[in-house]
């Protein structure tokens, strides 16, 4: 877990642990939620869901 989490901190991204690999299949849907809400709001793929940690 630790190596994906760098490699994405080092990709100028924002790493979110959520779990165990068994949550994917949430964020899947969490993302294809998310298309739809853009989509619906003409926001085409220029869009994201934003998390505070804290």
């Amino acid at each position: 877990m630790e190596t994906v989490k760098s490699l994405t901190a080092r990709m100028g991204l924002t790493p979110v642990v959520t779990g165990p690999l068994q949550i994917s299949q949430h964020l899947e849907a969490m993302a294809h939620l998310n298309i739809a809400i853009a989509a619906g709001q003409n926001g085409g793929t220029n869009a994201a869901v934003l998390y505070h940690q804290g």
